[in-house]
């Protein structure tokens, strides 16, 4: 399997993946040990980012092809990264360091980069036009939901969200970054009593709402 980054393959850029690292999940807050207790109490662990660690032959026809097309990949793995490695797994990557690029032959030079990130599966999407309805999350972690929501009435609740005020147009709740807009992308958060971002539970989902003809709830399964 290729190797894809935002969508684009690594050979595109004359780059060849010689291996990989995915790092395992780091924890926090998995349990604390009372003074007078042997056995320590579990509380709800905090799942986090993994390390990734690349290394990548970049080859060309001029030591000038090679070093911009390492200057293009370093450019696009220090945005927010969609990275697909040969494991099947997609990662959303954030970009940590690169190494000091080494010829490894004529027209080769070696990089190590080094992300960190979360492994999940593609983004999946449910259409829901009745409240009471499910959605089952694969995964094994609590994934942020990202919710459009097409009104029928003025007042709009999800999930225990209200929403008051609101006119015809798509309300956006989106949980990966941390936004509440209208479909014109303006900021309606003043319009909500919301107290949590939306996420989901993996398994079973009850999606309930009121006021609302269409609601679409999109999410990563993601993987610990």
């Amino acid at each position: 399997m290729k190797t894809v980054i935002n969508g684009i393959e690594l050979e595109a850029f004359g780059g060849y993946l010689l291996s990989y690292e995915v790092g395992p999940t780091a924890y926090e807050n998995n349990y604390v040990k009372p003074p007078a207790r042997l056995v320590p109490v579990k509380l709800q662990t905090r799942v986090g980012l993994r390390s990734i660690r690349l290394k990548i032959d970049f080859e060309g026809e001029s030591m000038r092809e090679i070093t911009l097309a390492i200057s293009r990949v370093t450019a696009i793995l220090r945005q927010e990264t969609s990275l697909m490695l040969p494991d099947g797994f997609h990662y959303w990557c954030e970009y940590v360091s690169a190494s000091e690029p080494q010829e490894m032959a004529p027209w080769i030079l070696q990089v190590e980069f080094e992300l960190i990130g979360f492994r999940h599966e593609p983004m999946e999407t449910k259409v829901f036009t009745a409240s009471g309805s499910y959605v089952t999350v694969e995964g094994n972690c609590t994934t942020p939901a990202v919710v459009k929501i097409t009104p029928s009435a003025s007042t709009v609740v999800f999930g225990g969200i209200t929403f008051t005020d609101v006119t015809e147009g798509e309300i956006v709740i989106d949980g990966v970054f941390t936004t509440v807009t209208d479909e014109d992308g303006e900021n309606i958060f003043a319009k909500c009593d919301m107290t949590a971002w939306p996420d989901l539970e993996p398994g079973l989902n009850e999606i309930t709402f009121s006021g609302a003809s269409r609601v679409e709830v999109s999410y990563y399964p993601i993987w610990q």
